[in-house]
């Protein structure tokens, strides 16, 4: 119960920068038209943050 209310703040970095001190890239997909080389394409599985600080990394997949 008390974990829940300190704990986690959950993050999507779908169509963000990549950020490897966040995230885990897990494959590369090749730029489309319109999207830029090095933001997040897709999100795996997503990451938490508690108070700030990084619990569990986001598994991503980044345009390259």
């Amino acid at each position: 119960r008390n974990f829940k209310r300190i704990l986690k703040e959950e993050f999507d970095p779908t169509n963000k920068e990549y950020d490897p001190n966040f995230q885990e890239s897990l494959l590369q997909i090749p730029a489309l038209p319109g999207c830029k080389a090095g933001y997040v394409a897709t999100t795996m599985r997503t990451g938490y943050l508690i108070k700030g600080r990084l619990l569990r990394s986001a598994r991503v997949g980044v345009f390259s």
